[in-house]
């Protein structure tokens, strides 16, 4: 069953991873000649698991001290051609970049609804288009509360709705909530589900938190022509397809909206090996409404299918860059990498062209040096571009500003976290480094300016409206120019 089933009408929305031989005495010039061997071997050598840039950083000398933040450059990269390429494809060709960082970084929910949203208007000033939506999950944000809708989109849900997912965690990305959907029959349904995920396209911003300070009078999305959406989910041994409902209307959010278009998936979602697929939907028409809903379900009332989000897309309109979240609170490079360890499938999927990471201030508080620091961010490096089958995956290192809180030990190791950042780059030309800390504190962001921390600190770590924005605009005009 692929509707709402006729005739049954849905009850009304609640408020609201030695050897032994004989031996013979040695002359002592075989002695010399064995200690310079081993020591030119020591000087190159690495384990079996080091990833070749690793071992081009042993060569260059890895036990060089790493740098501090004030004498690394404000951005540095042995290729600069290959990220100023990138940025100039975004002119013709929507550029997508993956952002993994911590509670800074999330949003809507989470300290980032301020940061996040200022980074897409930063690149929206330098290309004038929004190309196409982040893709979102299966929760409720919007404007007027806590938390506040995306980048040019909000979603709500409502009970009775979807299951929790079948899909294992570590197979997920963070910022992407995934739920496993029946056709919309309540009691005739597996799971008693009536209302599916409803997702709708705000062009102009208007729900998001308004401490970012970007104007809502602007149509930020290419509304000039079809506009479809790319719809993820993952198979299962006993899986149905996706249902899509578009439901435009004046007044959002509405479940109940006449369905203008509608249809189902193709996609072999019945499958034991587990892979992540995704389809274009139809032309979805406004018919002159303000706003485009779309709403996600299963397409059999006996099984359930694991959407994993949507994303709406501009065919007239590519060009342009759009940065996807997948951060989560208390995040460190470290834990990312055990959470999610097996989310290649979808990070894939995604179609990623870059990635930024910003960690650090988490990374510190579980006492991670900043020779650990850099490890953890270059196994990570690897990762990803295990995911993506490509070894040169481009990738941008971003630096966490000053924070408080720390021990004077912590504090020069966290000092160095933008020169581990630095080395990484040294040995890898397929890395960019945004030295963010020292462009913070060359504006005041540190200890002995108690008076400009007010401002940009709510607390130890996380930033205010305000931080947000100053650090957004920074970090933009250094990786994309002014």
């Amino acid at each position: 069953m692929v509707a709402r089933l006729e005739g049954i009408i849905p009850p009304p929305l609640p408020c609201g991873n030695r050897r032994t031989d004989n031996r013979q005495p040695w002359s002592p010039l075989c002695l010399v000649t064995v200690l310079c061997c081993a020591l030119a071997v020591l000087s190159g050598c690495g384990s079996a698991d080091q990833s070749s840039s690793n071992a081009n950083q042993n060569n260059a000398g890895a036990l060089a001290a790493l740098l501090p933040f004030d004498q690394v450059e404000h951005t540095f990269t042995q290729s600069p051609a290959v990220f100023a390429a990138l940025w100039s494809q975004a002119r013709t060709r929507t550029v997508r970049i993956a952002l993994l960082g911590d509670s800074q970084e999330t949003a809507p929910e989470g300290e980032g609804d301020v940061y996040v949203p200022r980074l897409h208007y930063e690149a929206w000033l330098r290309y004038g288009n929004v190309p196409e939506t982040v893709v979102a999950g299966y929760h409720t944000y919007r404007g007027q509360t806590v938390p506040f809708a995306d980048w040019l989109l909000s979603g709500v849900t409502a009970p009775p709705g979807a299951s929790p997912s079948r899909v294992a965690p570590e197979r997920l990305l963070p910022g992407i909530p995934a739920a496993a959907h029946a056709a919309p029959a309540g009691p005739l349904s597996v799971n008693g589900q009536w209302y599916g995920q409803l997702t709708i396209l705000e062009s102009n911003a208007q729900g998001i938190n308004p401490a970012a300070e970007i104007p809502t009078n602007v149509e930020y999305f290419c509304n000039q022509g079809a506009v479809r959406a790319e719809i993820f989910a993952a198979t299962h041994p006993e899986s149905g397809e996706v249902w899509y409902m578009a439901r435009p209307t004046d007044l959002a959010p509405d479940y109940f909206a006449p369905a203008t278009t509608q249809g189902a998936s193709n996609l072999s979602l019945r499958e034991a090996p587990f892979a992540v697929k995704s389809f274009l939907t139809a032309v979805l028409p406004r018919n002159g409404l303000r706003y485009l809903q779309l709403e996600l379900l299963g397409s059999m009332t006996s099984a359930l299918t694991d959407i994993l989000g949507i994303r709406f897309i501009s065919e007239p309109c590519p060009q342009g860059i759009v940065i996807q979240d997948l951060s989560a609170g208390g995040l460190s490079a470290k834990d990312f990498l055990e959470r999610y360890g097996e989310a290649g499938d979808l990070f894939r999927a995604m179609g990623f062209d870059a990635a930024i990471l910003h960690f650090g201030a988490n990374d510190i508080d579980q006492s991670a040096t900043a020779e650990t620091f850099r490890t953890d961010t270059e196994r990570l490096i690897a990762r990803i571009r295990t995911w993506t089958g490509d070894a040169g995956f481009p990738v941008i290192l971003m630096s966490d500003p000053y924070r408080k809180g720390l021990t004077s030990i912590m504090e020069e190791e966290y000092d160095r976290y933008p020169g581990a950042q630095r080395a990484i780059a040294a040995a890898d030309p397929h890395v960019l480094v945004i030295n963010s800390r020292r462009l913070m504190d060359e504006k005041g962001w540190k200890a002995d300016r108690p008076d400009r921390l007010v401002e940009l600190l709510t607390d130890d770590v996380h930033y205010t409206p305000r931080g947000a924005i100053e650090l957004a605009e920074a970090e933009m005009r250094q990786l994309l120019g002014p």
